[in-house]
């Protein structure tokens, strides 16, 4: 029995992680892992395609796995992050937990993503449809069903009777723009469909003008594109493109894609997905393949009453989408874009999330959510923005959800924009090497937030942290509540811990009890150097354990460090889009760690001479 991978969260932090299995109880592997539980090695892969694109140093095809023997990690787009995870004998996982052991004889490797890739398809005949339905444009024509549907000129009206399954490999069915569907249902599983010569599904420009995206309305109850067999790891299809449309569960409808079981090579893009419960539901399965080479990018997922994103799947790219106002019950169980349950390479770049999880103007849910069994994620270039938020609205959380084991290991967080969210901006636990470098986090209200944590609760059986690297950041607190932390590394945050270059700064109005830093001992750090805290209204501490940056030094932490003013160009903020520039004179300039800043900045230029901070003068 195949047992669907997605996770429920249904308990809050208080550690007590309850997962609840769609379909078995069975013990297993988490959904879409690779039996040897690695990807070290794996070659570079076409993120649409599959193709490999790369060559490989030590391994198996991605997606199979490959043992966990050391090297770098490259992920899909060609980045390549470092931390190579779990020697044979493991590395101490939290509370038992093996296989998450972490180099850290060097500093981590980071270098930039290669561009999207641009697909090339092998496409065929083309069949036409036209409906008219409420909300059509004026001057809509329906088309007939009686009609071939061969020609642009004479469209069907809508799929009744219409087999899109049997059809050919590359075959396209395009949609009026300016026209309106009701009752749109989709199940694609066509066999035929190859990631070269996908089935494509977009619009098309009638001659009686229309413009719009068409608008297909899926019925309560039911979830608008369907793909994959659920329940079943057996059928394997796969080549799939669907663009340019508006898919509408208007309020009722479950989910307005439905990704199931075992799919390969599906493209979503410039969509516009409103009105279900979860934008999109991807449960891949267990024990198998399960759902690889996955894309979605530029498309506007808003106002699913439940989640934008929830699911997973290996060899996964999230770009460059606008999730916005999901979640709107506010629910702390839901969030803008969650990956649970498991799997490898992903990148989650460039999208925007605002305004998820809000209720009566205040953020109280997730936004960018990860729990499970992941290895090599890369989350990159996001704004994640709210106007105001309560302690849950958390920004990027990547920690331990489930009563199984767990662990997120190769994770990098880098060049985010993260503004006004609730207790943590970028935390994270059970992710043994995770670098964090060139993000900007920005609070203007008067709560408690730790900008950047790692370390927190975790249980039996998963990874325990180490390893972590937090390296120039920007921190931005205009009027900090009573213990906010610019970057706090709890007690298990683990060994070999790097913190450097990273520029912290409080704002006149904000609570004297703040602190710069919260850590272990010195001995838990292999680097903790060239950190500039300021604090503008005189109060604060430099840490939870030294009131001074002077007393601090004397302890041996933040040599070459600094609490004079940063002296920014302009405070960040929505006008300049949050930009963290330095003047010329500021005392952050060329004052970062030589060896353990990030060697490229927020646009990936590189940091010859490193400044302190995200932005690189």
């Amino acid at each position: 029995m195949v047992k669907i991978g997605v996770m429920v969260k249904i308990a809050a932090r208080a550690r007590a992680k309850v997962s609840l299995v769609l379909v078995s109880a069975l013990a297993c592997a988490c959904a879409g892992e690779p039996g040897a539980e690695g990807l070290v090695g794996a070659p570079e892969r076409d993120p649409i395609t599959g193709a490999p694109v790369g060559n490989a140093t030590n391994g198996a095809a991605a997606g199979q796995g490959a043992p966990l023997d050391g090297g770098t990690v490259t992920l899909p787009d060609g980045a390549v992050v470092g931390q190579p995870q779990g020697d044979a004998a493991g590395g101490g996982g939290g509370g038992g937990g093996g296989g998450g052991g972490v180099d850290a004889s060097a500093p981590p490797v980071t270098t930039c993503p290669g561009a999207p890739a641009t697909p090339t398809f092998t496409l065929g005949a083309a069949y036409y449809f036209s409906d008219c339905a409420v909300g059509a444009a004026a001057g809509c024509v329906a088309g007939d069903n009686a009609n071939a549907g061969t020609s642009a000129a004479a469209p069907k009206r809508d799929l009744t009777g219409f087999n899109v399954n049997t059809l050919p490999a590359g075959t396209q069915l395009r949609f009026a723009r300016g026209g309106a569907w009701t009752n749109f249902r989709m199940v694609l599983q066509n066999y035929n469909a190859t990631a070269t010569s996908p089935i494509v599904v977009e619009a098309y420009s009638p001659s009686w003008g229309g413009t719009a995206k068409p608008w297909l309305k899926a019925s309560a109850g039911i979830s608008g594109f369907e793909f994959g067999t659920y329940q079943q790891d057996v059928n394997d299809d796969g080549g799939y493109v669907v663009r340019d449309l508006k898919i509408d569960g208007q309020g009722a409808a479950d989910w307005g894609f439905w990704l199931r079981a075992v799919l390969r090579n599906v493209l979503i893009e410039n969509m516009e997905i409103t009105g279900f419960k979860i934008g999109l539901h991807v449960q891949s399965a267990e024990g198998t393949a399960g759902i690889r080479f996955l894309t979605v990018r530029n498309n506007n997922i808003h106002h699913n009453s439940d989640m934008g994103w929830l699911g997973n799947a290996n060899d996964l790219r999230i770009e460059g989408n606008t999730i916005a106002n999901n979640n709107y019950s506010g629910s702390g169980f839901s969030h803008g874009i969650y990956l649970g349950g498991g799997g490898v390479r992903a990148v989650v770049r460039n999208n925007v999330l605002t305004g998820n999880s809000v209720v009566g103007g205040t953020c109280t849910g997730g936004n960018l959510t990860v729990h499970g069994r992941w290895d090599g994620v890369t989350i990159e270039g996001n704004t994640i923005s709210q106007t105001s938020a309560a302690g849950g609205c958390y920004g990027v959380s990547l920690n331990p959800g489930y009563a199984t084991a767990e662990y997120l290991r190769n994770f990098v967080v880098r060049g985010n924009t993260i503004v006004n969210l609730g207790y943590c901006a970028i935390c994270a636990s059970s992710a043994p090497g995770i670098v964090m470098e060139s993000n900007v986090i920005v609070n203007t209200q008067a709560t408690y937030q730790a900008g950047l944590l790692i370390g927190g609760d975790i249980g039996a059986g998963d990874d325990a942290d180490t390893a972590g690297v937090v390296r120039n950041n920007t921190v931005y607190f205009a009027q900090a509540g009573a213990g906010s932390e610019g970057v706090a590394l709890r007690g298990t945050a683990g060994q070999n811990l790097r913190v450097a270059s990273n520029l912290i700064y409080f704002g006149a109005g904000s609570n004297a009890s703040h602190h710069c830093f919260a850590h272990p001992a010195l001995s838990n750090f292999t680097t903790f150097a060239n950190n500039l805290c300021h604090h503008a209204g005189g109060g604060g501490d430099w840490s939870t354990s030294f009131a001074t940056l002077a007393a601090a030094q004397g302890a041996g932490f933040d040599v070459g460090g600094t609490s004079a003013a940063p002296n920014f160009v302009a405070a960040p903020a929505s006008g300049n889009g949050y930009s963290c520039q330095l003047q010329a004179a500021s005392p952050a300039v060329n004052a970062g760690h030589p060896t353990a800043s990030s060697p490229v900045d927020r646009a990936c230029g590189p940091r010859s001479v490193p400044d302190i901070g995200a932005c690189e003068r």
